[in-house]
């Protein structure tokens, strides 16, 4: 695990181990976000189809966990070329 650069501040590490050692919290974020949305899509299915229950299944299904994806391939190729934040 030695840095492929001087300014490497992930240690070498591929995306998935680097986001495994550091980012234990953004996983779990992520798998959350994840099955709420699945659980009020479920709702939505299953107890009359109301807009607000479709809207909030979506955010929470696919809107966040895309942020939260986008978030942490940018720090990751951030560190990757030597930019701490």
């Amino acid at each position: 695990m030695n840095p492929v650069t001087p300014h490497d501040y992930t240690n070498g590490l591929s995306f998935f181990a680097w986001l495994w050692k550091s980012r234990k919290f953004m996983i779990l974020a992520f798998l959350l976000n994840v099955f709420f949305g699945c659980a009020a899509y479920t709702g939505y299915l299953e107890y009359g189809k109301e807009l607000p229950t479709l809207i909030a299944s979506l955010f929470f299904g696919i809107g966040v966990p895309v942020v939260i994806a986008v978030m942490n391939v940018r720090e990751y190729l951030g560190k990757k070329r030597g930019i701490m934040r």
